[in-house]
């Protein structure tokens, strides 16, 4: 036994050991599961090596740079916008929807509102300043189809007054839904999880699956305090991968405002040019004007890649490759490594991927390369499903290392985790993305890579262009065809089918 006055443990690391066991054995009865309890222990690892990080500054300037990246949630400051008409008019609805003057009429008011418009006409602006205008009062919930929506958001959140009031989450998470695996019999949360909700504002709805739509409908309509619900959505954007159209029908019979005007980009011929394929299969000519020299064709991947990076570095701005399939993505990245002179040998040296990325390519921790966050691990400093961050420093190997978002410049911290018996890293590589991952998003410059074997789904074409701000920094690799831009609807006599 030891004596009074002294150490119970010889080393830190001991001390922090044994407290790792007093909580796993907590969580055990708790009931957590094994592959929970092994994510637990390897999460707090990785902080005891960051602490040990930081407790080895060289002296005190680099000792309080660190305390301040890690202690710092970088917020951006509130931006003042000229509204248009049709978007004074959205929030004039939602301030009489939400008002607290008149309780009766506002519980009999119409408490529906359907925003659309084309993508760039503001619906998201719109969203965000309704829930600020109302955070200081009520609570207001945001929600949105992917996690990369979710980390853009939370971007946009300045530092006022009730802004924790704001909780921005995935339609999954909103409903609590499970993994296939053990936790699949938990289906979704009860509706008395938003009985404290005034506002729920709910964007990309294109996106919802019937069934997630049905069951966060039923869930609104059964709120006896019946919350205001605005529904922003462009209909000719990507459908859901399963079952899609229910949210679609919903939203015709509320309520609506359309915007018209386009802000995103004030490019007139790349405005134009998404009129034109929005409703209508361009044909080649237009697709030949428009992308003409940007058309990168006859020259290898890793070339291509190369020049993104290069514009990348000399323009300050991510270069974003938005491809088909994961393949591809995987495709791309392996070629922006390549490029940076890491070898095959070198790359099986890394740690395994997310498998639920579908990329194969070992994660290696050397600071300045790009990677892709896949799970949410912390919402509230935006280490969510689909956030882009540069690697900055490893702690152990390719297996813990700090990382700095791209979007915000907040530090986060990855290390592996356990599901279904595999150790991973929630991540893989970010040159690239899908362009279903990327709808919602704002990009300055990119190449768009039709890399499916078949002709690509109605929508994807349109997404795709319409994500960049300016048509001179819209570039596209590999062939052009008709088919990969049909838009979204029913199959119509005059359009062409087959990939030449």
């Amino acid at each position: 036994g030891s004596t009074e006055g002294e150490a119970v443990f010889e080393t830190r690391k001991q001390a922090h050991a044994y407290m790792v066991l007093a909580m796993k054995r907590d969580l055990q009865y708790r009931g957590m599961r094994d592959d929970r309890m092994i994510s637990f222990e390897l999460k707090q690892d990785a902080n005891y090596l960051l602490q040990t990080r930081v407790e080895r500054a060289a002296d005190d300037i680099e000792y309080e740079r660190l305390r301040q990246e890690w202690d710092t949630v970088n917020r951006p400051a509130r931006k003042d916008f000229v509204w248009s008409p049709e978007q004074l008019e959205a929030l004039h609805i939602v301030r009489q929807g939400i008002g607290m003057d008149d309780e009766e009429a506002r519980l009999s008011s119409k408490r529906f509102l359907f925003i659309s418009g084309d993508p760039g006409s503001g619906k998201t602006a719109v969203l965000l300043q309704m829930a600020l205008e109302a955070c200081p009062q009520i609570s207001v919930l945001i929600v949105c189809p992917t996690g990369f929506l979710v980390h853009k958001y939370k971007a946009m959140l300045p530092d006022i007054d009730g802004v924790e009031n704001i909780r921005v989450d995935t339609i999954q998470g909103v409903l609590k839904y499970k993994r296939k695996g053990a936790d699949g019999k938990v289906r979704w949360t009860p509706p008395s999880a938003l009985r404290r909700i005034d506002l729920i504002l709910l964007d990309e709805a294109s996106q919802y699956e019937d069934q997630e739509w049905t069951r966060l409908f039923t869930c609104i309509q059964e709120q006896p305090h019946k919350p205001f619900c605005g529904v922003a959505a462009d209909f000719q954007q990507l459908t859901p991968v399963v079952s899609g159209g229910l949210c679609e029908k919903f939203c015709d019979c509320m309520q609506s405002v359309r915007l018209k005007t386009v802000f995103r980009s004030t490019d007139n011929d790349h405005l134009v040019f998404l009129n034109r394929i929005r409703h209508k299969q361009p044909d080649r000519s237009l697709l030949s004007e428009y992308f003409e020299e940007r058309h990168w064709k006859g020259v290898c991947l890793l070339e291509c890649v190369q020049r993104g990076m290069d514009m990348a570095r000399e323009s300050g701005r991510p270069f974003t490759w938005l491809t088909s399939t994961n393949k591809g993505a995987a495709e791309v990245c392996a070629a922006a490594l390549e490029c940076q002179g890491i070898t095959s040998a070198e790359l099986d040296e890394g740690y395994e991927c997310d498998p639920n990325s579908k990329s194969t390519l070992r994660i290696l921790a050397r600071p300045g390369i790009i990677i892709r966050l896949t799970r949410n691990f912390d919402k509230g400093r935006g280490f969510v499903n689909g956030a882009t961050a540069e690697v900055c420093e490893s702690l152990r190997g390719n297996e813990v290392f700090t990382a700095r978002l791209i979007g915000s410049g907040n530090m986060v911290l990855v290390h592996p985790m356990e599901e279904g018996g595999a150790i991973f890293l929630p991540c893989c590589y970010g040159y690239a993305t899908t362009i279903r991952r990327a709808q919602g998003a704002d990009l300055f410059q990119g190449c768009i890579y039709m890399d499916q074997k078949k002709r690509a789904g109605r929508g994807y074409g349109y997404v795709a262009v319409s994500r960049f701000q300016y048509r001179c920094t819209c570039f596209l690799y590999g062939k052009l065809r008709r088919t990969d831009f049909l838009p979204v609807g029913p199959d119509k006599d005059d359009e062409v089918f087959e990939r030449g």
